[in-house]
């Protein structure tokens, strides 16, 4: 890596925003700007708050309420099922 260049961060899912934090740490480290993240799942649970006040912009291609939302909205899931589920993006909405 060169200094400045460009990195996007890329996960599966985020939480509180750890591992990403880590990896941004390593990569400015490195000289590398950070300034957007990546992931498939959003659990909604203070990451995009945690990313954000170190300049970071979470992208996610879904979020957790979204996806029980779906799932309920198909019968795919109990509402205690969806009671939990969305319980989770409670802790930080």
């Amino acid at each position: 890596m060169t200094p400045g260049e460009r990195v996007l961060l890329i996960d599966d899912v985020i939480t509180t925003g750890k591992n990403i934090l880590t990896a941004l740490q390593s990569i400015r480290g490195e000289g590398g700007v950070v300034e957007d993240a990546l992931v498939l799942l959003d659990r909604q649970e203070g990451g995009e708050q945690h990313l954000m006040k170190e300049g970071v912009k979470l992208h996610s291609v879904a979020k957790i309420s979204t996806v029980a939302q779906r799932l309920f909205d198909m019968d795919a899931i109990t509402k205690k099922q969806f009671d939990e589920l969305s319980g989770q993006s409670e802790k930080t909405e």
